[in-house]
């Protein structure tokens, strides 16, 4: 598994630039790197099922209720990224939460789960991850290449080279998928080939 050096290192080689030894190195390259790091890596869990970064919990209903719409609310994990599941409700990464009826089984607000669903309330979530020795193979190539779109501008000037590095992540993307990297739930709401058709 790849560090994080390694990653950033990959970056770079990606836009042309000389490799680091550290991001602690008083260099533009590594002070951009660091600078784009942890939103990057963020939001590209959070845009997929991530089969590595998928973790399950069962929560205890809070003291404190809702004013209103629901009788129950449950605090969100520290590592929350992305809801996946709800009891049985899946969610969608495209079109949001799955809806039964009118009204929806859950609603997630101001770091909570409001829902009228007993507890223990079980879910499936997307888990914020800093380690990256926990990455699968085939994200670590794809947010090596998000991070160097990412800087690319910044390091190279070149909105051209930004374009081609596009190019490269939706390849790298589609192997993902190929390879089974990131979940798909048997539900028409999971990645599917809504996603492949998008890339």
């Amino acid at each position: 598994m790849s560090s994080q050096i390694e990653i950033a290192n990959n970056a770079l080689t990606l836009l042309g630039a000389a490799r680091i030894i550290s991001l602690s190195d008083d260099v533009k390259a590594a002070r951009s790197i660091t600078a784009m790091w942890n939103i990057t890596l963020d939001a590209e869990l959070r845009a997929h099922n991530w089969r590595f970064a998928i973790a399950r919990a069962a929560l205890p209903a809070l003291i404190d209720v809702p004013t209103w719409g629901y009788d129950l609310q449950y605090q969100l994990p520290s590592d929350f990224l992305r809801m996946v599941q709800v009891d049985e409700y899946l969610t969608n990464v495209n079109s949001g939460w799955y809806i039964s009826g009118d009204t929806s089984p859950f609603s997630i607000e101001s770091g909570k789960i409001l829902t009228n669903i007993a507890a223990p309330l079980k879910i499936k979530y997307i888990r914020q991850i800093t380690d990256t020795t926990e990455f699968d193979s085939t994200f670590t190539e794809v947010f090596a290449i998000k991070l160097a779109i990412k800087i690319c501008e910044d390091i190279t000037n070149s909105s051209t080279q930004r374009q081609m590095l596009w190019d490269e992540y939706k390849i790298a993307m589609k192997m993902a998928l190929k390879s089974n990297a990131i979940e798909t739930a048997p539900s028409a709401n999971a990645d599917g080939d809504w996603t492949f058709a998008r890339l």
